[in-house]
């Protein structure tokens, strides 16, 4: 697969004849014809390296698929067209954003079966291609939300709730999306967010069933909570200043009080509540979501075990004048 062969020919004058010949065959009732002249041409506009022509072809052959709601076809159809020898990378791409447009009236009109097998389709052809790591990241979110949904479906068996789940986190938990350099820096964060949420889920769901049977070994959800602080190392804080990611900031402390908690790491906890409790929306929003932030830390930091950061953050609440305003408990 590759762009960088010099193009040989233009045939924008044959596709422009081609096209309409082509969509008339279909109208008529011929769909494997129509696709099969489109087919033709195509070979021979990949191997001049004519990647406008070739584009307008894949596009126009999977579209053709999709009107016909021939979704065998159109499966086979995206595999086929992306895996051709010497396929023009910007070619696949098109098929791909192209097809991924479709995902949600597919699950609509035509039911969630219909839409994995597509799904699937893209996820396949997307697999081991740098070039389409970002469309692959966001098919497979689709599907890790799907099998999230499962597992909250009250006719699923506890099982079968969380078989879907792990899933679903696993699903995730595979993208390395921070070293996507196609995928800009808001989303890779919120990528993260969702592989760090997903991950707590799973760990809180084996803690309980550990504790509900009474085990003494390590074990439950370890393995998850030790995930989860790797993907808080791969979030870049400084960004989360900025105010446009507030909402990303919030979230990601959120997961990171979790984890804390989940260590009996009061002074994190209370760090952690700090740096919401400074977000200007939270600070500035004294008699509610300000004043609990503020409580949480006090609280927080007045359980963490005594050494010289404890001692530090202690005076410098003690100092700060919004601690006045706090009710005596």
């Amino acid at each position: 697969m590759s762009d960088n062969k010099k193009q040989e020919k233009d045939f924008t004058a044959e596709v422009d004849a081609l096209l309409p010949e082509a969509e008339s065959t279909i109208k008529s009732g011929k769909l494997q014809e129509g696709l099969d002249k489109i087919f033709t041409l195509e070979k021979q506009t990949r191997n001049a390296a004519d990647l406008s022509s070739t584009t307008r072809l894949v596009k126009a052959a999977v579209e053709h698929c999709y009107k016909a709601r021939d979704f065998t076809l159109l499966n086979s159809t995206i595999s086929v067209l992306s895996k051709k020898h010497g396929q023009l990378k910007a070619a696949v791409q098109a098929i791909v954003e192209l097809s991924m447009g479709w995902l949600d009236e597919i699950k609509q009109a035509n039911g969630v079966p219909k839409w994995l097998e597509v799904v699937e389709t893209l996820r396949g052809v997307t697999e081991g291609k740098i070039f389409l790591e970002t469309p692959r990241a966001r098919v497979t979110l689709l599907l890790a939300h799907y099998h999230e949904g499962l597992s909250n479906a009250s006719t699923s068996t506890p099982a079968a709730q969380k078989e879907s789940l792990v899933t679903a986190s696993d699903l995730l938990s595979d993208l390395q999306v921070e070293t996507y350099s196609s995928m800009d820096r808001r989303e890779k964060t919120e990528f993260i967010l969702e592989q760090m949420r997903l991950l707590i889920t799973v760990a809180r769901q084996k803690d309980a069933e550990q504790t509900k049977e009474g085990k003494e070994t390590l074990g439950g959800g370890e393995a998850e909570w030790v995930k989860v602080r790797v993907g808080g190392r791969k979030v870049n804080e400084e960004f989360l200043k900025e105010k446009e990611n507030e909402d990303l900031k919030l979230k990601y402390y959120d997961l990171m009080i979790q984890h804390a908690l989940y260590q009996n790491n009061y002074l994190d906890v209370a760090k952690y509540y700090y740096k919401v409790w400074e977000t200007p929306s939270i600070k500035d929003d004294t008699d509610d979501k300000g004043r609990a932030a503020l409580e949480h830390i006090v609280y927080y930091v007045v359980l963490a075990p005594h050494n010289n950061e404890q001692s530090d953050m202690l005076h410098h609440l003690f100092v700060d004048p919004a601690l006045s305003k706090l009710e005596l408990h």
